[in-house]
């Protein structure tokens, strides 16, 4: 399986996968071209393609605190395999904040903030409000 995985990657992205290591959720692919995060979504293309056109929104606004979702040669922003879907974003080195820390608390919170601020600047329809990108992002790891 894995190695039709990695030849679906090679397909969709033009990337050759040298090795690849479960990581928190999401599997870390060194490549030829760099490193990257891949990760199995359990949300439908038409949610994939509204997470990336948000994220693409609030980077556009100047929130560029999260990866962006690579495009396929298909230009979409996942690829289908074995009945999921599946998307690549850049490889970001770190660590999971301990909320137990006041500074990863203190962190977080204006983290928040400046996602909260530039989300206003955004014309999100009720369908794409920020507490569903955030609980999107945050539950489907």
């Amino acid at each position: 399986m894995l190695q039709e995985l990695t030849e679906t990657i090679d397909a969709f992205y033009g990337i050759t996968v040298v090795s690849c290591q479960p990581q928190n959720g999401v599997w870390k692919l060194t490549t030829t071209s760099g490193s990257y995060a891949l990760k199995r979504m359990t949300c439908s293309a038409a949610q994939i393609t509204e997470l990336s056109q948000t994220l693409f929104l609030l980077k556009k606004k100047g929130f560029t605190n999260l990866n962006p979702l690579l495009g396929t040669k298909l230009k979409t922003s996942y690829f289908p395999f074995q009945n999921h879907c599946y998307t690549l974003t850049p490889w970001r080195e770190g660590r999971f904040p301990s909320f137990q820390n006041p500074q990863d608390l203190q962190k977080a919170g204006l983290l928040l903030g400046k996602l909260h601020r530039t989300a206003t600047l955004m014309n999100l329809s009720k369908k794409q409000q920020i507490s569903n990108l955030v609980t999107e992002l945050t539950n489907k790891t």
